[in-house]
């Protein structure tokens, strides 16, 4: 398994999650009290989990671009909520011109970590099997944290122990 926020970026970009494309009728989400104090470097790098403590997981650093969305981490947050309520009835996401066509998106089984935490199951066919992906995202303060499990047949596991260790480093 490779963490990452691939599929997570399909899901919002694909259902419209921006705020110009707001499906979720314009309400806004409630203030999450104080603006929380951006960490350094070094205390974040502190907080990464390691390949170490994952040795049969692959783990990679974080992309620029995932860095930079990681920064409005309460606005994110939100954006994937209603992008994941959006594309409930399913979407079609494409990368480098292949595209994967997902039948529905649903909740998937409930994780408590960090300040907010939401769990879903991306179902699509692929090749005439079912295939599944577990998303999960964490947010604590100003970090998002996002996990993913992709089986290309079958049923996906939710990474269960990803989520975990890497919420007990975030606090």
């Amino acid at each position: 398994m490779i963490v990452s926020a691939v599929s997570l970026a399909l899901l919002s970009t694909a259902c419209g999650s921006g705020k110009a494309d707001d499906k979720g009728g314009g309400a806004t989400p409630p203030p999450s009290g104080a603006a929380a104090k951006a960490k350094t470097d070094a205390e974040l790098a502190a907080l990464l989990v390691t390949q170490a403590e994952l040795p049969t997981h692959a783990v990679r650093a974080a992309t620029p671009a995932e860095l930079a969305a990681a920064a409005g981490a309460d606005a994110a947050f939100a954006s994937v909520k209603a992008a994941a309520t959006a594309c409930a009835g399913g979407y079609t996401g494409s990368e480098s011109g292949d595209s994967l066509k997902i039948s529905k998106v649903v909740p998937g089984a409930p994780v408590t970590a960090g300040d907010e935490a939401l769990a879903y199951t991306a179902l699509a066919d692929v090749d005439g099997e079912r295939a599944s992906t577990e998303l999960v995202v964490v947010r604590k303060g100003n970090i998002i944290a996002t996990f993913s499990a992709v089986s290309p047949s079958g049923s996906a596991e939710q990474p269960k122990a990803v989520v975990e260790i890497q919420a007990k480093k975030l606090g």
